[in-house]
């Protein structure tokens, strides 16, 4: 005996032979028609199963949703994961790149500071305080003192800001540039000197 296929508006499609389907079929048509609003019994009638069956199909059909849901969470975390790599790449390399400019940066500025090299530290340093530059007010957490400009840095303290300096000039640097104007000085005399040919 084959029942007839009937279906209304909006309703499941329920093939006369459900008897022969396979559990997965029947557990397909289950969800739909809980999704529907049947009830356990209505369901149990409809497809033919037991009342454990439709527990057992609405069950699964719980778990699939949350894999799909989990699966989702997973390919989300991956990309995250996979930039988060890229961005940790880039910094490594930054990092690097950092670490020797840092390495150039104090060895250059240990030169600068070097107390057997005097010739190196910059002219307007005075007791390890830069004279260039006055400030009205001390800065919190930076080491100043207080002189007839304002206030001075500590540049022994706060190297890097030397290093940064676009005023730094080596005790060395001025001497030669004072010779070089003597020389030029002096030539310009010698040469003023020389009565002009006519």
């Amino acid at each position: 005996m084959v029942a007839e296929d009937t279906k209304a508006e909006g309703e499941v499609e329920i093939p006369g032979d459900v008897a022969l389907l396979p559990f997965e079929e029947k557990a397909r048509l289950i969800v739909e028609l809980r999704r529907q609003g049947k009830s356990y019994r209505e369901i149990q009638r409809a497809l033919k199963v037991s009342p454990r069956d439709v527990k057992r199909a609405l069950k699964l059909e719980v778990h699939r949703d949350e894999i799909e849901e989990l699966k989702s969470k997973v390919s989300r975390l991956e990309d995250k994961l996979l930039s988060l790599e890229k961005s940790l790449k880039e910094l490594r390399n930054f990092k690097k790149e950092f670490s020797e400019l840092k390495l150039w940066l104090e060895l250059g500025l240990n030169r600068r500071f070097r107390k057997d090299l005097k010739s190196e530290h910059c002219v307007h340093m005075l007791d390890g305080f830069c004279e260039r530059y006055a400030w009205k007010e001390p800065y919190e957490g930076w080491s100043m003192k207080k002189t007839k400009k304002g206030y001075v840095l500590n540049v022994d303290k706060h190297r890097w800001m030397c290093a940064l300096c676009p005023s730094f000039m080596s005790r060395r640097s001025m001497d030669r540039l004072k010779e070089t104007d003597r020389l030029i000085e002096e030539t310009i005399r010698v040469l003023e000197a020389i009565p002009a040919r006519r």
